[in-house]
């Protein structure tokens, strides 16, 4: 039959059990009080126990927790045991109805009476062995089922089992159990509920038979909780209960948490201040800081935390593990304030060396999080393992590191977020991604937009723009940063993308694209934000009323920004833009929202590809933007190889919906001073043709420079000439400076300079 322990004490011990096997082990009618219950293989068998001030095994954190999991213990509890005086090993429990004084003998009472009375296997006999009144039941401990077991109580009492040292109960379909002793025949209980720490109570199940000691919860009416409370109350006196001795966690849904400034001005989800002293489960009692909420409270799949309208100081780093996670299909949200007129949800870290974050995520996953601004921070969001985290108009500003990093996590998403004035926007290490980055804006870091050393990212429809001259838009191992209907937009001398593995360097998007295969439909153009100074990115236009400012209303501008209407066109997010949107979705922050700028209603065209710029060789893809064209609308396609005098086809008769064209420029000369134009074939219609000269190069170029005599000359054969672009030996430019400023160089091109005076 194996080893049992029964009716014993095991007070204060390191480990009161340390058991190779449990198969041949049982453990009831006992008291363990202190440290560890149960080490090695685990708990065992047996019942109506009574634990205090003790881990019951290691990674269980409450007794239900493993009730639920074996399906076993279902009555023992957790509780203080009220002996007589462990320290001196007198473990009699206290009684009113008297028990034995162990240093004399005798028989004394006490002013409570201890939970281990009459607490023990109702089917054990022992009970018969124990003095009048002895309840009909064994005690728990020592002395039950003994000549010296403390006496019962005659009056009806009660006592809960369940979630006395907390736990998770859900709204339907769980038991909770109850004692009960001393009562009258057909005595009837009811169940009652408190989710604020036993303020206010609400009947949960009435007429229940007092000695059924147990019932199922079926209180679905109700809000979850993780100050809950219950209680079984007499039904005859209401003045005999028992309520569990902490609070535990009732979910019925998800929770909502919710946090406050100091302030109420512009706020959307509370109606009083923050204050760290209030529970932080309702809009009228807020949480002042998001590291005491977190501190406090175990984040679940589908809880949400509401950070209202304010500016909220970060002191230390907020760090959200994997034991605040939510899954991939039911995230845990944190949710800032959407009223941007009153400023929005602001954090500011306001320490910016190393190891500070605005907000750090360790190892954890699926989480949302929105609407949120965080400022002067090392890191302002910092992701650290996990996968399945979701940053949605989430912005960044001032780091002195990077605005988003992401290390080591995989299924990362970027949408409609802002890096802006960080060192690095996005960075990138430990084979992190892949990351999606969508509709987002990366704005005048001062080293580097996107850096992925390794793992993966990929972008689309959003903006990437370097200020700075020694700045990059894209530093990537090799090809593992991928993206296309973006726009990248480089100041001169900063660079498109630089690939460390190779020390390949890209200075236009053509090169780039020759490179990687990426950003084929990209655009390179100055954006033109209504004020990126103060982080107004809403697109300008020329159309009355197409920009919303978020303080003015809707206004326009003098100019239309390129991006309006240029985005991916196989997007159908368009239709969530205000009318006329051009049936195509804009780049940037607001494209495919009801905040997206409106373009103008006419066809226009926009020669996209190699426009600040570059270099074309073999055959390569030229891209425009078509956009308010009819259905069927054609184009042509002309290059100028001289810098705009004379034009060739490339593409006679195209859909304007096309937007691309394959341009075999093997069959062309090379040249120093490319051009190209798409032209509509409708009568009046529009056209758009580059302005930068970009070169078309199958082999190193020669580029010759005459002054106005041809005296002496050895290498050309005419006077140079400021319009001279092909600046080929026959015409030659007239001038070094232009040359250098104006055509694109590259390794292996050779510049000759004619005799003569400059």
């Amino acid at each position: 039959p194996g080893n049992a322990w029964d009716r014993g004490v095991s007070w204060s011990n390191g480990t009161a059990f340390s058991l190779s096997t449990l198969s041949s082990m049982s453990v009831s009618n006992s008291m363990i009080a202190g440290n560890t219950a149960f080490a090695a293989s685990g708990v065992p068998a047996g019942d109506y126990n009574v634990l205090w001030q003790t881990l019951l095994t290691s990674g269980i954190n409450n007794l239900n927790e493993y009730q639920k999991i074996a399906n076993a213990w279902w009555r023992s509890t957790y509780a203080p045991p009220q002996f007589a005086s462990p320290s001196t090993y007198d473990f009699h429990p206290q009684s009113q109805g008297g028990r034995v004084q162990q240093s004399t003998g005798t028989i004394v009472t006490d002013l409570v009476t201890s939970i281990l009375i009459d607490f023990g296997s109702p089917d054990s006999p022992g009970w018969t062995n124990e003095p009048s009144p002895n309840g009909s039941r064994i005690n728990v401990g020592r002395h039950g089922g003994t000549g010296e077991a403390s006496r019962s109580r005659t009056n009806t009492w009660l006592q809960v089992l369940t979630y006395n040292d907390g736990g998770q109960l859900n709204a339907f379909g769980e038991t909770v159990y109850w004692n009960a002793g001393a009562y009258t025949s057909g005595a009837t209980v009811r169940i009652e509920y408190s989710s604020d720490d036993g303020t206010t109570w609400s009947v949960i199940e009435s007429n229940l038979a007092i000695d059924a000691g147990s019932a199922t919860w079926n209180g679905t009416n109700f809000p979850s909780s993780r100050f809950a409370r219950w209680r079984v109350v007499s039904e005859a006196n209401t003045n005999i209960y028992s309520m569990t001795f902490t609070n535990f966690v009732f979910r019925n849904g998800a929770f909502a948490y919710y946090l406050n400034d100091e302030a109420t001005v512009g706020d959307i989800y509370t109606t009083a201040p923050g204050n760290d002293s209030n529970l932080g489960t309702s809009p009228g009692t807020p949480k002042k800081n998001l590291f005491t909420l977190l501190g406090q409270a175990d984040l679940e799949p589908g809880d949400v935390v509401y950070i209202d309208t304010g500016n909220y100081p970060l002191a230390v780093n907020v760090v959200i593990g994997e034991f605040d996670s939510g899954q991939e299909t039911n995230p845990v949200h944190l949710i800032g304030s959407t009223n941007i007129q009153a400023g929005g949800t602001s954090m500011n870290r306001s320490l910016s060396q190393v190891g500070t974050y605005g907000l750090y995520f360790d190892n954890a996953h699926g989480i949302d999080v929105a609407n949120l601004v965080f400022s002067n921070a090392y890191q302002g969001i910092f992701v650290s393992g996990g996968s399945n985290l979701t940053f949605r108009r989430v912005e960044t500003r001032g780091t002195t590191n990077a605005g988003f990093r992401i290390s080591n996590a995989r299924n990362i998403r970027l949408d409609r977020c802002v890096a802006a004035l960080n060192e690095t926007g996005v960075k990138l290490d430990s084979n992190a991604g892949p990351v999606s980055m969508t509709h987002s804006v990366v704005w005048d870091p001062h080293a580097v937009a996107i850096e992925a050393l390794s793992g993966s990212i990929s972008i689309s429809n959003s903006v990437l723009g370097v200020l700075d001259s020694g700045a990059v838009i894209y530093r990537a191992a090799t090809t593992n940063i991928g993206g296309n209907f973006n726009n990248l937009y480089a100041v001169d001398e900063a660079m498109i993308g630089v690939q460390t593995a190779s020390s390949n360097l890209a200075e236009y998007i053509s090169g780039w694209t020759h490179l990687t295969g990426e950003e084929g439909q990209s655009l390179d153009v100055y954006p033109h934000f209504a004020n990126p100074s103060a982080y107004d990115f809403h697109l300008k236009t020329q159309t009355v009323g197409g920009r919303y400012d978020p303080f003015l209303g809707f206004v326009s501008d003098p100019l239309t920004s390129t991006l309006i209407d240029s985005g991916d066109p196989a997007s159908m997010a368009y239709t969530n833009e205000p009318s006329p949107n051009g049936s195509r979705i804009n780049i940037g922050l607001y494209g495919g929202t009801l905040e997206a700028s409106k373009g103008v209603t006419a066809p226009w065209l926009l020669a996209a590809s190699l426009r600040s710029g570059g270099s074309v060789s073999g055959t390569s893809s030229l891209h425009w933007v078509a956009a308010n064209f009819t259905n069927g609308a054609r184009v042509s396609v002309e290059y100028s190889r001289d810098g705009g005098d004379l034009w060739q086809a490339i593409a006679t008769s195209v859909l304007a919906s096309a937007e691309t064209v394959v341009w075999d420029s093997t069959v062309v000369s090379n040249s120093p001073a490319g051009l190209w134009r798409v032209t509509s074939l409708d009568v009046g219609g529009p056209a758009d043709a580059t302005t930068n000269f970009f070169s078309i190069r199958n082999s190193p170029l020669e580029i010759f420079v005459n002054d106005a005599s041809t005296s002496g000359d050895v290498y050309t054969t005419s006077a140079g000439a400021p319009t001279n672009w092909i600046a080929s030996a026959s015409h030659p430019l007239s001038s070094l400076e232009l040359a250098l400023s104006k055509l694109n160089l590259d390794a292996g091109d050779r510049l000759y300079v004619d005799s003569g005076t400059y």
